[in-house]
């Protein structure tokens, strides 16, 4: 999404991110933000091995702040299963690369930033290092989440995205006149 708002303006009118960094992989200028290292290495390493078991680790020890019912975790899985496991090795061998801190200040369009506080996988103080370059960004934090805001506190991720569009709505409507 941010590749696009970049180089490709006016294709969105806004952008919402959750559980969102600048970049994908690893620490970057002594700032924690994307997937942890180790924890990517160990994705990249058993993903091949044992897919399923890969998946829901990672599901387990960073999607949720507090334990998903069963049917969620395994609908989390299933989810993840749906990537054919050549798109995700495809995938895995660019995404350490991803690094979108020198465009940020061309994305022109008004960005809500969603982030768990607890999120780790893609870790908090991304968010904040994508809140402080984007030029229209406004960042809620939602306490009693890890990486699944609109998962764990599905009522209030609605009323933020309900009123994030209203605004833009009226913005754009204004900006008509």
């Amino acid at each position: 999404a941010l590749h696009l708002a970049v180089n490709r303006r006016g294709l969105a009118g806004a952008l919402v991110l959750v559980a969102a960094a600048p970049w994908f992989v690893g620490d970057r200028d002594a700032t924690s933000g994307g997937f942890p290292d180790e924890l990517w290495s160990r994705m990249q390493r058993e993903a091949g091995v044992d897919r399923a078991h890969a998946d829901l680790a990672l599901i387990d020890d960073t999607f949720f702040h507090r334990p998903p019912s069963e049917a969620l975790r395994l609908w989390c899985l299933s989810m993840a299963l749906e990537w054919p496991l050549p798109v995700f090795t495809q995938l895995a061998a660019t995404l350490g690369d991803v690094d979108h801190r020198d465009a940020l200040a061309g994305v022109t369009v008004p960005v809500l930033l969603v982030h768990g506080r607890h999120d780790r996988k893609t870790r908090y103080h991304g968010a904040l290092e994508l809140a402080r370059r984007l030029p229209d960004a406004h960042l809620v934090t939602f306490e009693h989440s890890a990486h699944c805001p609109h998962l764990e506190e599905p009522q209030r991720f609605n009323e933020q995205l309900c009123a994030f569009l209203d605004r833009v709505s009226v913005e754009r409507s204004a900006g008509d006149h």
